[in-house]
Order: C-alpha cells, then structure tokens, then sequence
C-alpha cells in the first residue's frame, strides 16, 4: 500500500509542476517571450477591453454593503 501511495503522490507532483509552469507564459526569465505573449493578447483585444485594462477597482472586505453597491452601479 505504501509503495502505490509513494509513487502517486511522486507522479501528482510531476505532473502539476510541469502543467503549472507550462500553462504560465509569465512564469520565464526570457523577457522577448513574455513580450510577444503580452502584445499578442493586447492585439486581441477590443477597444473596450483595452480601455477596461487602464482602471483598477478596488474591493476591500471591511467595506459595508452600501459602499459595495456603490462600487457595482
């Protein structure tokens, strides 16, 4: 039993490593990869969604329902 249980837990953590780093085109040293990953998103990108990027809303837990509302509308 603890064998199979060794080589499972071995396996799962392979295979996450390798699924989490490749999926992740940020997650490099080399820059130009990373710039082209960014400038083939933005260029895919509506007017909208480009203007979208520019604003950042801030959302904090200790906010009351009122200031929530207020930040949805």
């Amino acid at each position: 039993m603890r064998p199979i249980f060794l080589v499972l837990i071995l396996f799962f953590s392979i295979y996450n490593s390798h699924s989490q780093s490749a999926s992740n085109p940020l997650i490099t040293k080399d820059a130009v990869h990373q710039q082209k990953w960014v400038d083939s998103i933005y260029a895919s990108m509506s007017l909208k969604e480009r203007v979208g990027q520019l604003y950042i809303v801030q959302v904090m837990s200790e906010q009351n329902e009122a200031e929530k509302t207020m930040l949805l509308t």
